[in-house]
């Protein structure tokens, strides 16, 4: 007989208790077999492989457990770098082992032949039928511990943790008696990773109170509470609410006993790298990789998936964006398509199977991706790598040419455009001004924010004059574009001073003739108009016109500017007569050039119905407007601004031939619009509601006007300032309508604050001088006999207010002397 037993003999054998020569007698011979030693049955429960302790104030993120307890029997954690998976996946393994379930098993499945190794150790050590533990049967042990897997009646857990691979990896079969569970982790999230019933659950970030409650308790774990300041949000802002990069944070302001007010300092920093600010010896919870390598591991892979080597070069420009979102269609415009190549979107699509972006497909923000990976690519990218032409020529393309139809994606595209130039710097100034710059100077202007607009544009001459030079052409371009909006910010004087220092020195350097000089002369009009020195921006304006027609010829866009705006000066000098001549002839040129229903000519036939307003003709207005408003509306729409604005101007006209509920009506249906449109704090919707509590005051509406008017002066205040030109039309608004309702000291009040906060020499100032000189006498004098003290404060308070009025309003100071004359009859009073 042989000394080696079959197959059958041996498996019998093995299963005896003891081992040392087995005796066999057989046909009177004696043989001795040389078995392996019997080994133990396995001591369930069994924890194999090394499952991670949790972190210090670890964070059990509710929602993934909700997630996990409704999941199938194999589920798949997905999810960037930093955001914890494996954390998440080690407390489910840990709740397991404390549950007794009977196997837990812990792989790092980073490699799937580590995967594959893992099974062939866990085979043996639960005695899975048909494993040997020889070196050349491992696949065969594998595939026998996925059998027992597939067949016990035992509970059991398998954790893969940081799948790179899927279709390397042999997926353990769901359990028969459903008391197993295999949890994945990974960074990619493409078709494969919800494939073969898989269940799919998205890892994001600590949610705000999760991020509080993690940073206070790894404080107070070390006894370091007080370094949670008042800027701890902001921290945990910049950061993203990573948890991988909260736990560096902590350890590091531990470390150095910093507040957090002290390391957000650093932290904003751009000089700085992440890996500066988030050491490696700041991984005291041992996750085992820098902050940076973590973001970027995924990187690689990409790399060389389809479409080969595009992962790099399209996460480089994604980082240059707004880490709050983009839109997917950037990524189809001739600028990218044009730099990536025809596989610009499915660069963006391998990104986001990564989870180095997230791509939700639509909306004006549906390109994101979280804010330390941005910063982790810049870091490692040198700057002569960064494309930053081709992030700006994106964005400017992708602009929409009527804002205020994509409200909502020209806004996001500002701050898009925003963070490049902050990232950006000097480098979209190397040829002059890059158009983006100029697109988000005019979305400020689209959307009202004027304040935002004035320094913006104040930067840009700034970096202008340093990188150009003071007379540069963009410059002065830059310039003129920041006088403007000094003007729609209210600053008047500090448009006025800007432009009369501008204009002498364009036409120095540029020539008299020059666009440039011509549009800063002509800005300089306006200025001075909207500044109440009336009869100098006339003379101006007047000027302007001859060299712009002189220059450009009688029949320029630009002339036509410039004819409009001279227009206004003449109805603000009284001289309505001269501006409705101006309206009519531009009026004829751009009808005869651009036709009746260009865009222009309707803007100039909306500035003729204001004249023959303000002159009175107030039936042709109404006629002019009815027949503008019916032309807007096809042209181009019943909600576009101009449509909005030529029915505000209706509404007026109808207010001045006492049509009143014709005008409310209108004016509602305005304001309602722009609300939905412009939003509740625009100009021109603020414009509407004070002309609405105007109507409603004439209607004896008057606490409708008062509720309206008060709303109104407070949003004029908070979004334009308190001494800007329409927050005092405002005032003076809701002053009348105290007056009316017989609140003198309110009225005197108001007019007080006008004048204090407005600029001097304006006309609605000069206009309350006036009314308060008027109101103060009659309060002195209807106080004189109980109070000659303070009747005669009213009266001197009244005489000072209107002597700057004489030389134009005689009238008003006559009436005040008149009514003060009680001065003379006081002891050492004169009037």
């Amino acid at each position: 007989m042989s000394s080696t037993p079959d197959r059958a003999v041996y498996n019998t054998l093995h299963l005896a208790d003891h081992s040392a020569a087995h005796t066999v007698v057989q046909a009177g011979r004696i043989d001795t077999l040389n078995l392996p030693p019997a080994v133990p049955a396995p001591a369930f429960p069994l924890r194999l492989g090394d499952v991670p302790q949790l972190a210090t104030a670890f964070q059990p993120r509710s929602a993934v457990r909700e997630a996990l307890a409704a999941a199938g029997t194999t589920v798949v954690l997905a999810g960037g770098g930093g955001v914890g998976k494996s954390q998440l996946a080690a407390q489910h393994a840990h709740r397991a082992l404390a549950d007794g379930t009977d196997l837990v098993l812990w792989v790092n499945a980073t490699d799937p032949a580590a995967v594959a190794t893992a099974c062939t150790a866990a085979a043996l050590a639960v005695r899975a039928p048909g494993a040997t533990g020889q070196p050349e049967d491992a696949e065969q042990d594998a595939a026998c511990f996925r059998n027992w897997l597939a067949t016990t009646d035992r509970s059991w857990l398998v954790v893969l943790d940081d799948v790179t691979d899927f279709a390397a990896v042999a997926w353990p079969s769901p359990a028969r008696h459903g008391r197993g569970q295999v949890l994945a982790t990974t960074r990619r999230r493409g078709p494969e990773a919800s494939s073969q019933g898989r269940t799919l659950v998205d890892v994001d970030v600590y949610t705000e109170d999760e991020a509080h409650e993690f940073l206070g308790r790894r404080l107070a774990a070390a006894g370091r509470s007080h370094l949670l300041d008042e800027q701890a949000a902001e921290l945990l802002a910049e950061l993203g609410r990573l948890p991988l990069a909260l736990g560096h944070a902590a350890a590091y302001l531990i470390h150095r006993n910093a507040p957090c007010a002290r390391y957000l300092a650093l932290f904003r920093d751009r000089d700085r790298t992440l890996d500066a600010l988030l050491p490696p010896r700041a991984d005291t919870e041992r996750y085992g990789r820098t902050v940076t390598t973590a973001l970027l591991i995924a990187l690689d892979a990409a790399q060389q998936e389809e479409p080969a080597g595009l992962a790099l070069p399209a996460l480089r420009l994604a980082a240059l964006l707004d880490p709050a979102g983009h839109p997917h269609e950037l990524w189809t415009t001739p600028v990218l398509t044009g730099y990536l190549g025809p596989d610009a979107e499915d660069a963006l699509a391998l990104l986001h199977n990564y989870h180095l972006v997230t791509d939700a497909g639509t909306g004006p923000r549906a390109v994101t991706l979280h804010n330390l990976t941005a910063r982790a690519v810049l870091d490692t990218t040198p700057q002569e790598d960064r494309p930053y032409p081709a992030a700006a020529d994106a964005l400017a393309e992708l602009w929409p040419a009527e804002v205020h139809l994509e409200r909502e994606l020209a806004a996001t595209l500002r701050a898009n455009a925003n963070v490049l130039l902050g990232r950006a710097g000097d480098r979209l100034w190397r040829d002059g001004c890059h158009s983006v710059v100029h697109r988000i100077g005019e979305s400020l202007h689209a959307d009202g924010l004027y304040r935002a607009m004035a320094e913006f544009w104040e930067q840009q001459v700034a970096t202008s004059t340093r990188l150009l030079g003071a007379e540069h052409l963009e410059t002065f371009v830059v310039s003129n574009s920041l006088a403007a909006a000094y003007r729609e910010a209210g600053r008047l004087p500090d448009a006025l001073a800007l432009l009369e220092h501008l204009a002498p020195r364009a036409v120095r350097v540029l020539g008299a003739d020059h666009r440039e000089s011509l549009t800063t002369r002509g800005s300089l009009a306006l200025s001075l108009r909207l500044a109440g020195r009336t009869e100098e921006s006339v003379a101006l304006g007047e000027a302007v016109l001859i060299d712009l027609r002189t220059a450009l010829g009688p029949e320029h866009p630009q002339v036509l500017v410039v004819m409009n705006n001279l227009a206004g000066a003449y109805r603000d000098a009284e001289r309505t007569d001269e501006a409705v001549a101006v309206e009519e002839q531009a009026l004829d040129i751009l009808t005869r050039l651009r036709g009746a229903d260009h865009p222009n000519t309707l803007t100039v036939r909306g500035n003729l119905l204001i004249s023959y307003r303000r002159t009175g003709r107030t039936e042709e207005a109404i006629a002019l407007g009815e027949v503008l408003v019916g032309d807007m509306t096809r042209v181009h729409g019943a909600e576009h601004p101009d449509t909005l604005s030529a029915k505000n101007n209706l509404a007026t006209c109808y207010w001045q031939a006492d049509r009143l509920t014709e005008a409310g009506d209108l004016l509602e249906q305005v304001a309602t619009a722009r609300v939905s449109l412009l939003g509740p704090d625009h100009p021109n919707t603020l414009t509407t509601q004070n002309n609405l509590a105007s109507v409603y005051q004439a209607a004896g509406r008057a606490a409708e006007a008062t509720e309206l008017l008060e709303r109104t002066s407070a949003q004029r205040t908070r979004l334009l300032g308190p001494g800007h030109p329409a927050t005092l039309r405002t005032l003076i608004s809701l002053a009348n309508v105290y007056l009316g309702a017989g609140r003198a000291a309110d009225t005197i009040a108001l007019l007080e604050q006008v004048i204090a906060d407005g600029p001097a020499g304006h006309p609605v100032v000069l206009d309350s001088h006036g009314w308060l000189a008027l109101l103060l006498a009659e309060r002195g004098l209807s106080r004189l006999a109980e109070d000659p003290a303070g009747a005669a404060r009213d009266a001197r308070r009244a005489v000072d207010l209107v002597l700057p009025l004489a030389d134009a309003h005689p009238e008003i100071l006559d009436a005040v002397r008149q009514q003060v004359r009680f001065l003379a009859t006081l002891p050492d009073q004169a009037p």
